[in-house]
C-alpha cells in the first residue's frame, strides 16, 4: 500500500474515532432538543442563550493567546507541556478579564441588560470561559498525543451533561437561565475530566523555567501577534449577528435563527470538528507544497459533496412536521433554516480545512480576512436595517456576504499554494 493511502488511512480512522463520539452526544442533543422548546425553553430563551454563548466564545478563543494552537506543532513533548502549563495560566486570567467585560457591558448595553436578569447569572461568565479555555487548551494536547478516542469519551460526556442540566433546569422551570446553566455545567464536568488525566501525567521537571517559557512564547508569538487577532475577529463577528438581530428584530425571531444554527450545526459541526482536529494533526507533517495542495483538494471535494447533501435534505422537510412536533411558535423554523444552511454549508467547508492557513505560515492574512469578513457581516445587516426594516431581507443580505466570503477563503488558498510563505522551524 502507498504512503499516501496510509495516510489517508489513518486519517479516516482518527477522525471516525472523533466521529463516534460527537455522533453519539448529538444523538443526544438531537433527542432532547425538541423536547426543550416544545415544553420548556421559548425562541427568546434560546436567543438569549445564543447571545451568552458568543459573548463567550470570544473570550474562549482567545483565552490562552492562541498558544494552544502550537501545542500540536511542538516535536518534543516537555515543551509542548509546558506551552500547555502557561496556556492553562492564561486562560484563568482571561476568564476573569471577560467578567469584567460583562459587568461593565451591562452599564450601557441593552441587550447585556437584557441577558443578565440576574446578577448571579455574571458568575457563569468566568466559570464558562474557564472550562471551556480548559477544554479547548487540552484538546490541543490530546490531538497531539493522537488520543482522539479519549477525546471522543470527553465529547460524549459534556454533551451528555449539557442536556440532562438543560432539562432539569426545564423541569424546575428555571427557563430564562436553564439552558445557560446547563451549558456551564456541561463544560466544567469535561474539564474536570480532562484536566485529571493531564495532571496525573505530569511532572514537576516539565513545568519548565521562565527562561523556557520565554522562549516558547517568544517561538510561538506569530501565534499571538497573528492568529489571535483573526480568531477574536471571527468569535466577534458571531457575536455582532446574534446582538445586531436580537437588537433589530427582537428575541423571538433571533432564536428561531440561534436554533436553526444549532441544528445545522449538530449535522455540519460533528463532521467539522471531529475533521479539523484530524486534518491539522495530518498536515502538520506534510512539508511539500505541491503533496499539500493534492491534499486539501482531495478533501475539498468530498466535504462539498456532504455540504450539498444537507442542503437537499433540509429543502425538502416539510414545515408542517415542524409546527406539528415543536408548536406554532417555531412556524418560521424551517423556511430560516432553509436560508441559513446555504452560507453554513460554505461555512463548514471554509473552516473544516482553515488549518491550511496555519500551515501556509499565512496568520497575518487571516486579519486581513476577517477584517473583510467583519465588515461584510456588519455592513449587511446594518444597511438592510435601515433601508427596508424587513427580518427576511437582512437575512438574506447577510446569508449572501457570508456565502460570498467563505468561498473567497476557500479558494484564496490556492493563490497561497502558488506562493508559499517560508516556515520557522518548530
Amino acid at each position: 500500500m502507498s504512503n499516501e493511502k496510509l495516510h489517508n488511512n489513518d486519517f479516516l480512522k482518527n477522525t471516525l474515532a472523533l466521529l463516534s463520539g460527537t455522533a453519539g452526544a448529538h444523538l443526544i442533543t438531537l433527542i432532547a432538543l425538541p423536547f426543550l422548546q416544545r415544553y420548556f425553553y421559548s425562541a427568546a430563551d434560546f436567543a438569549n442563550f445564543a447571545w451568552f454563548n458568543e459573548f463567550v466564545l470570544i473570550f474562549v478563543t482567545v483565552s490562552a493567546l492562541r498558544l494552544e494552537t502550537g501545542i500540536v506543532l511542538e516535536k518534543e513533548e516537555r515543551q509542548a507541556r509546558i506551552l500547555t502549563n502557561v496556556s492553562l495560566k492564561l486562560v484563568i486570567l482571561v476568564s476573569l478579564v471577560g467578567l469584567l467585560t460583562a459587568v461593565i457591558g451591562s452599564f450601557f448595553i441593552s441587550t447585556f441588560q437584557l441577558v443578565f436578569k440576574e446578577p448571579w447569572m455574571f458568575l457563569l461568565i468566568p466559570i464558562s470561559i474557564g472550562t471551556l479555555g480548559i477544554i479547548q487548551v487540552l484538546s490541543s494536547w490530546y490531538t497531539r498525543n493522537e488520543s482522539f478516542k479519549f477525546l471522543a469519551g470527553s465529547k460524549l460526556y459534556q454533551t451528555s451533561s449539557t442536556t440532562l442540566s438543560q432539562v432539569g433546569f426545564g423541569l424546575i422551570k428555571f427557563a430564562h437561565s436553564g439552558l445557560i446553566i446547563g451549558k456551564s455545567i456541561g463544560t466544567s464536568v469535561v474539564s474536570l475530566i480532562l484536566l485529571k488525566r493531564y495532571w496525573k501525567l505530569s511532572t514537576d521537571i516539565e513545568k519548565g523555567t521562565k527562561k523556557e517559557k520565554r522562549d516558547l512564547i517568544r517561538k510561538n508569538r506569530d501565534f499571538i501577534l497573528y492568529t489571535m487577532p483573526s480568531t477574536f475577529l471571527g468569535t466577534f463577528i458571531n457575536f455582532i449577528f446574534i446582538n445586531l438581530f436580537i437588537r433589530y428584530y427582537g428575541e423571538d425571531l433571533t432564536g428561531i435563527l440561534a436554533t436553526s444554527k444549532l441544528y445545522l450545526g449538530m449535522g455540519l459541526g460533528l463532521i467539522s470538528s471531529a475533521f479539523s482536529q484530524v486534518f491539522y494533526s495530518q498536515i502538520a507533517k506534510i512539508d511539500d507544497v505541491s503533496h499539500l495542495k493534492k491534499y486539501y483538494t482531495y478533501w475539498l471535494k468530498r466535504l462539498v459533496i456532504i455540504a450539498l447533501s444537507v442542503l437537499v435534505v433540509v429543502s425538502i422537510i416539510p414545515n408542517s412536521w415542524i409546527i406539528v412536533i415543536l408548536g406554532e411558535e417555531w412556524d418560521q423554523l424551517i423556511p430560516v433554516t432553509r436560508v441559513m444552511a446555504i452560507w453554513i454549508g460554505i461555512l463548514f467547508v471554509s473552516s473544516s480545512l482553515s488549518y491550511i492557513y496555519i500551515k501556509l505560515n499565512r496568520q497575518r492574512t487571516l486579519i486581513y480576512f476577517d477584517l473583510f469578513n467583519l465588515s461584510l457581516t456588519f455592513g449587511s445587516i446594518i444597511l438592510s436595517y435601515y433601508l427596508y426594516q424587513d427580518f427576511w431581507i437582512s437575512l438574506y443580505w447577510f446569508t449572501t456576504a457570508k456565502g460570498f466570503y467563505y468561498l473567497f477563503a476557500i479558494f484564496a488558498t490556492y493563490y497561497f499554494f502558488k506562493n508559499p510563505v517560508a516556515k520557522k522551524n518548530h
